[in-house]
């Protein structure tokens, strides 16, 4: 994708987000951007019948996820994005890995620092959990792929649940 075409597609994709989920996604992108990386917000809002279609071919856990909010009134206000990098992604944003680790292993830092978390270690047991984090923070890329979660491009915010975004809540500054 040219450096225009992914500019306005994480444009696009960052104006179905809620504005504090869109402000925080849009520092992450800029410390991506600064190390050099092309982050591409592939998915932003979903809608809920598109997210229980991924959930019964087992592709999400949830049946409503942070893709899937809205306002009141119907309007898109996403509180996830998965953000795939663009130079090792295919089209539908899976990633292949084949320039290693560092581009998942600075987007859950840099997603830490910014009140967001990633997918990168859900489903885990701890110990892995735990010798994943400490892989992150010491820019260990000799980690084994098959030890990380299963949506490490996956973003959302650390200050609420589904079930709190599901009844209306929202990130704060």
């Amino acid at each position: 994708m040219t450096e225009a075409d992914r500019h306005a597609r994480n444009r696009d994709r960052l104006a179905e987000c809620h504005g504090v989920f869109a402000y925080r996604a849009r520092a992450v992108i800029a410390g991506m951007e600064q190390q050099h990386e092309r982050p591409r917000a592939q998915d932003a809002w979903r809608s809920p019948i598109k997210q229980r279609v991924k959930y019964a071919a087992g592709l999400s856990k949830v049946q409503w996820g942070f893709h899937c909010a809205e306002t009141d009134d119907g309007r898109k206000e996403a509180l996830a994005l998965d953000l795939v990098d663009d130079d090792d992604a295919n089209d539908d944003g899976d990633l292949n890995f084949s320039r290693g680790l560092g581009y998942v292993f600075l987007l859950a830092r840099l997603a830490r620092v910014h009140k967001l978390s990633t997918g990168i270690d859900w489903d885990l047991p701890g110990p892995i959990k735990r010798g994943l984090w400490r892989a992150i923070e010491g820019h260990d890329l000799t980690w084994p792929i098959k030890n990380l979660g299963w949506d490490p491009c996956h973003l959302q915010p650390v200050d609420l649940t589904v079930r709190m975004a599901r009844r209306g809540l929202r990130p704060s500054i």
